[in-house]
């Protein structure tokens, strides 16, 4: 860490203290006495070795009397089917494990002797005695390079490290109410779904989809008009604010992306709500209105035909239409402000009026 590098630096600089001193010695007399004892150990090694192998030939002995005994019942067809349960068994048992006992002291003294104890303790000998001058001597130049440069890499890594917790605090783009929370502490985080939702509660948006029949007629900054299932009877302004600039293909459907935006109002909206919006795409003012269903065309001739009622009776008015949407038409021509129309059954007629 940065902190255990910068403290090695230092205390390189400041050289070693008393205490250090006193350590280092303290290890040399250590690192003697261990030396000493290795060189002990190892001289008594051949006599010990000695005895185990006295111990190995004992016991392979009696291992070889106890298998002739055993065997003997064997041979002895009176004796045979008592051999494994007899006193010669348990003695021949016991006769292995004494010899295997045996021939594992024996090989543990053997590789004893080809050990490099003596090495070692002398080798430690050696470094406690080298540690003792490096201190008394000072750090040395390339020591203190060395050191300064472990203190750049340890800061540089310190830097990374801050900037990585703060990479993992999570910092709202906008002030806004948080509606889901997908993280726990200490649980692993899923990469498929944002740990945070947040919604901006101040301006409401719609993403809808739109045919690409009609995606050219959407551009954006057109007005719209929004219901809600929630809300009956209210309708709310709005405008679009994006339309896709690709399509999504779903089962052979080519269709658009389109936001649409709410203007801010105090109505109680919810993340959620069902919603319907229409587009207004044209415009057009003091125009006569036709409903739909008393407009027909004529399949032989093609002319668009409005129904009108004139004195009890249904006649039909070519006409030109303009605007029109599921519900309304605009005519140009053929009818006037004031006009009835109507249906076949005479059971509803509905006057024609100005604006829209």
């Amino acid at each position: 860490t940065y902190v255990l590098q910068q403290a090695n630096l230092e205390q390189l600089q400041t050289g070693p203290t008393d205490a250090d001193i006193k350590a280092a010695k303290a290890a040399i007399t250590g690192a003697n006495a261990a030396y000493a004892a290795a060189q002990q150990q190892a001289n008594a090694q051949p006599d010990q070795l000695v005895i185990a192998q006295s111990n190995l030939d004992k016991s392979a002995e009696a291992l070889r009397i106890a298998q002739w005994a055993y065997d003997n019942m064997l041979t002895t067809w009176f004796l045979k089917d008592y051999a494994p349960n007899s006193p010669q068994a348990q003695a021949l048992t016991n006769a292995q494990t004494d010899y295997n006992v045996a021939q594992a002291d024996y090989n543990l003294k053997k590789s004893s002797i080809n050990s490099s104890s003596v090495s070692a303790a002398y080798a430690q000998l050696t470094q406690a005695q080298a540690n003792l001058a490096k201190l008394e001597a000072g750090p040395t130049g390339p020591q203190l390079k060395a050191a300064r440069a472990q203190v750049e890499q340890a800061r540089i890594a310190l830097d990374i490290a801050r900037a990585n917790v703060a990479k993992a605090t999570l910092t709202a783009p906008f002030a806004g109410v948080v509606s889901a929370v997908n993280v726990k502490a200490g649980e692993p985080a899923n990469g498929a779904l944002p740990a945070v939702v947040l919604v901006d509660t101040s301006v409401f948006h719609i993403d809808v989809t739109v045919d690409e029949v009609d995606v050219a007629r959407i551009a954006l900054g057109q007005l719209l008009t929004v219901t809600l299932d929630a809300l009956p009877g209210e309708t709310f302004s709005g405008k679009v604010d994006r339309v896709a600039p690709t399509a999504t293909v779903n089962g052979g459907v080519v269709s658009y992306a389109v936001r649409l935006v709410l203007e801010p109002v105090d109505a109680p909206l919810r993340s959620g709500m069902s919603a319907t919006a229409d587009i207004v795409v044209a415009e057009a003012k003091g125009v006569v209105l036709v409903p739909n269903w008393a407009i027909r065309r004529d399949r032989d001739t093609g002319q668009v035909l409005v129904s009108l009622l004139k004195d009890g009776k249904l006649l039909e008015a070519p006409v030109t239409l303009g605007l029109r949407n599921e519900s309304l038409s605009e005519v140009k021509s053929g009818v006037i402000a004031g006009d009835v129309v109507g249906i076949s059954t005479l059971r509803e007629a509905l006057n024609l009026f100005g604006g829209g």
